[in-house]
């Protein structure tokens, strides 16, 4: 079972170097809120700690959509973008704040290896937020909003999948491997008032299921980056 440790703190950035880096801060848009809501599952001193460290992480600007409604939030690009890193950390940072329900899909995933699963336990990690955080062996449980993420393979899976229907938001990576079929599937038991569908890709031919779906023709209420 993967264990996640607890390093230092992440070293805190001031406005300026963050401006200059072009990356953008992931602000708790209402710290006091954000203590009085969870002070009955952690200490005052706690909770302050936890969101120093939140207010710390940063991601490119170019990820800024991750913090903002949309039913779709399409990135791809070739390798090195930075596109599953600083998905991961949004999504981590979302779970601390509120109690929300994640599935993390691919088209083949014959065992939790083949997950980003190991991705967010090094991102957990790298941003000491190991006590906030349970690893399982088949998930991931945040202990202090009771947030969940769950891991799946949408291929030769329909039943599986179709029992997500409450899932907030799905973060499909590698996308440029689920066929049209597993979207037919995917999309319409992804329809939680509210929910979302990330998508992340290093695109492949211009023929494949997802660039036709959410690149050559972009659905309403998309962002695509």
């Amino acid at each position: 079972m993967l264990k996640p440790k607890t390093p230092p703190a992440p070293r805190i950035e001031d406005k300026e170097s963050l401006v200059n880096s072009g990356r953008q801060k992931t602000l708790i848009e209402s710290p006091g809120a954000f203590i009085n809501v969870h002070k009955a599952k952690a200490s005052f001193e706690a909770l302050a700690r936890l969101q120093l460290q939140m207010n710390s992480i940063v991601v490119a600007a170019s990820f800024k959509p991750l913090f903002r409604p949309a039913r779709y939030k399409v990135f791809y690009g070739g390798r090195g973008g930075g596109k599953s890193w600083a998905i991961a950390r949004a999504l981590l940072v979302i779970s601390l704040q509120k109690q929300v329900r994640i599935l993390c899909a691919r088209e083949f995933q014959t065992s939790i290896e083949d997950s980003v699963m190991s991705l967010l336990v090094d991102q957990i990690n790298q941003l000491g937020l190991g006590r906030w955080f349970k690893v399982q062996k088949k998930g991931i449980v945040c202990t202090l909003t009771g947030s969940a993420f769950k891991f799946a393979g949408l291929r030769h899976n329909v039943t599986e999948i179709k029992s997500f229907e409450g899932v907030d938001i799905c973060w499909v990576e590698e996308a440029q491997r689920v066929s049209e079929e597993s979207w037919m599937v995917l999309i319409p038991t992804i329809r939680k008032a509210g929910s979302g569908i990330w998508v992340s890709f290093n695109p492949g031919e211009s023929s494949d299921a997802t660039s036709q779906r959410f690149v050559l023709t972009q659905p309403d209420g998309s962002v695509v980056v």
